[in-house]
């Protein structure tokens, strides 16, 4: 055989082999193509879904700090607690009712603390003013004072704080009645002036206002 028929024939044989070679190197690299072109089309996508993530995460972890700073700002410190007036309360069976002392009583103003055990064991606490012994009634607010009363406690039957003992005249009769939560029940006369705190071992502590006391719609500043 002419050499030039070999040549022809192994070159022609060569590009067949090629040419499947190709194919096989196509196949195998244009689907590694499609999934990378895929994969880059996702990027934009798993971007937005990191950030929206991370943005979630820091959302949650701020609201929780803010809720945790305000847990604990209600929580005075123990020197701040022992720094709040603290008042010895009397032992009072549910429907029982006492006065003492009140330790914010001003010179110029004095006055004692109404102390009521509701029939549901809960507590009312009120800062009444007085003068020669006898409570003084508001004159529509308690920081103006008004008729003297000798006798200024609730009656638990009807569920009414009110004057016993005194002429307060129809007028006074209609409007000088409180109920067991020191609101006034003709609407006419302010509500009693409550002393804010809660109860913790046997005393009542005082919430803290800067110091200032408040009676009716006067603030008071206590002496230093």
């Amino acid at each position: 055989m002419p050499s030039g028929r070999i040549f022809a024939c192994f070159w022609v044989g060569r590009s067949n082999w090629s040419s499947g070679d190709d194919r096989k190197r196509r196949r195998t690299v244009e689907p590694s193509l499609e999934n990378w072109v895929a994969n880059d089309r996702s990027t934009p996508a798993m971007k937005r879904i990191l950030l929206v993530s991370a943005t979630a995460l820091l959302i949650m972890l701020g609201v929780g700090g803010v809720a945790f700073l305000f847990l604990t700002s209600l929580n005075p410190s123990e020197r701040a607690y022992a720094a709040i007036p603290h008042i010895r309360l009397p032992v009072l069976e549910p429907a029982q009712f006492a006065y003492i002392k009140d330790p914010t009583a001003l010179d110029n103003w004095p006055s004692v603390l109404l102390i009521v055990r509701r029939r549901d064991a809960s507590l009312g606490v009120w800062r009444i003013p007085t003068r020669d012994g006898n409570v003084q009634l508001p004159d529509i607010h308690w920081w103006r004072q008004g008729q003297a009363c000798p006798r200024f406690e609730p009656d638990f039957r009807t569920g009414v704080i009110g004057c016993m003992g005194a002429d307060l005249g129809e007028w006074g009769r209609h409007v000088y009645r409180w109920d067991l939560d020191g609101k006034n029940l003709s609407a006419q006369v302010d509500d009693m002036p409550a002393v804010r705190g809660w109860e913790d071992g046997g005393e009542y502590v005082l919430t803290p206002n800067r110091s200032a006391r408040t009676v009716g719609a006067t603030f008071l500043r206590a002496p230093d």
